[in-house]
């Protein structure tokens, strides 16, 4: 291991009429050393080409001014000289001590150094105060803009999703109400997160009636703003790494469409309510594919002709993968309805309010138990199906309904919905454990002799 110790002294205002600054400046390795060595000189009395930066001597300054005078400034500027020499030297050795250990020093490091070598005392500078929510819009800014991408999985490389941005925005929102009621006229800090605070947070969430995983879902994105900003070395709280300051969940049951409840949407009629039949196009192709509602927006896709049957081929928005998903027969007179083209999505909240409105008129009515936390007491209500109908229902329902038809491996149910994760399709298979054990029956004979 080597370090190249090329250092160059410039001085901080080469073109002024009075005495400027000589700062030593060293590159390397990706990192910039910049230091006054407290001495001050006069620009026109100073040699810079790309070679050489130095004090002039005699010499170069007689040619300039009358002889008393160029001999007084050249003393001064030959001890200046000297000074720089004794620095190169000191700092070269230093560095060879960092090289022999096969370490690279850090440019505070070598600032330290110095400091020691030329006995400079240094004022305690006041530390910044890092105000969090300041931070945190800084954050959010940084994911809209594109200049912090994704760092994990399928997604790395890629842009942060509009609803993952759009939750740390309402994140956000929570953190200023907090602080304009509890913080009064001071902002809040990074060191202000603690565990009081975080039990605190919480307690007051659970007041504003929030669902136990919504709050944990607004605690999660806490965390990874912290980590963010704790590894960009902006603060040095890692309560975030504490058991205690966790992200609460609990699983709710998350309903699917059965093939009887996509029958009757099939078959509702809809000639009248173009919109409404629109929705429903859309709707049911998403439950014969397993495509999210983002990927129907503005979609990279073509459809493909084999034989008989027609392959959709699409890369997904969210994790920027490419499925072939072969097309269910309904499907294909779907997108031939539409000269195969993707209709045109509405926005998700107005599509999940109509999916409701066409659930209700094609009597998708069967009693679902829906349990939440709210205040630590855990709510159970009973509506009709249709009532839960949202657009993401339709990735619950492929991934269950090709599972309880018997005819797929999991494997293969997986390269249709762009699952990798076995852990993550689990969660959208829907079918219950008495489900499971009679497909279990079905596929083999051990269970039949």
């Amino acid at each position: 291991m080597s370090l190249k110790t090329n250092f160059k002294f410039h001085l901080h205002k080469p073109h002024s009429d009075k005495p400027t600054h000589i700062y030593l400046i060293y590159n390397y390795y990706n990192k910039k050393l910049s230091y006054s060595i407290g001495e001050k000189i006069l620009p026109k009395y100073w040699y810079s080409d790309k070679v050489d930066q130095r004090p002039k001597t005699f010499n170069e300054l007689n040619m300039e001014l009358p002889t008393e005078t160029a001999k007084k400034i050249a003393v001064v500027n030959r001890q200046i000289h000297n000074k720089l020499i004794n620095i190169e030297q000191a700092l070269r050795r230093e560095i060879q001590q960092y090289v022999s250990a096969h370490l690279i020093p850090e440019p505070l490091q070598l600032q330290e150094f110095l400091n020691k070598l030329l006995n400079k005392k240094i004022k305690p500078v006041k530390a910044k105060v890092e105000y969090l929510t300041e931070h945190y819009q800084e954050f959010i800014d940084e994911m809209k803009n594109g200049n912090r991408l994704n760092t994990k999985g399928l997604r790395n490389g890629h842009r942060m999703s509009e609803t993952y941005i759009k939750s740390h925005g309402t994140t956000l929102h929570n953190l200023k109400k907090y602080e304009t009621k509890y913080f009064k006229r001071k902002k809040m800090t990074f060191e202000d997160i603690n565990l009081n605070w975080y039990y605190h947070f919480i307690k007051i969430l659970k007041e504003e009636n929030k669902a136990k995983n919504t709050i944990g879902c607004q605690i999660k994105n806490i965390k990874n703003f912290m980590k963010y900003t704790y590894n960009k070395e902006i603060h040095k709280n890692d309560i975030f790494l504490k058991t205690e300051f966790k992200i609460m969940k609990e699983d709710t049951e998350l309903i699917y469409l059965t093939d009887e409840d996509i029958d009757k949407l099939y078959n509702v009629d809809l000639s009248k309510q173009p919109t409404l039949d629109k929705v429903r196009d859309i709707y049911l192709i998403a439950c014969y594919t397993g495509l999210r509602y983002s990927d129907f927006i503005n979609p990279d896709y073509e459809i493909q002709p084999y034989g008989d049957a027609y392959i959709l081929i699409i890369k997904t928005k969210k994790t920027g993968i490419e499925l072939a998903i072969p097309l269910h027969q309904r499907a294909v007179q779907i997108f031939k309805k539409h000269d195969l083209q993707m209709p045109v999505i509405l926005s998700n909240p107005v599509m999940n309010r109509y999916l409701k409105e066409i659930g209700k008129l094609a009597k998708i009515n069967d009693k679902v138990k829906q349990s939440r936390t709210y205040k630590d007491k855990t709510v159970v209500s009973e509506e009709p199906k249709y009532k839960f109908m949202v657009f993401h229902t339709a990735r619950r329902t492929v991934s269950t309904n090709l599972f309880l038809s018997g005819e797929f491996e999991e494997a293969e149910i997986r390269t249709i919905t762009g699952h990798k994760d076995p852990r993550v399709f689990n969660r959208y298979n829907r079918a219950s454990v008495i489900q499971k054990a009679q497909r279990l029956i079905d596929k083999k004979s051990f269970f039949k002799n």
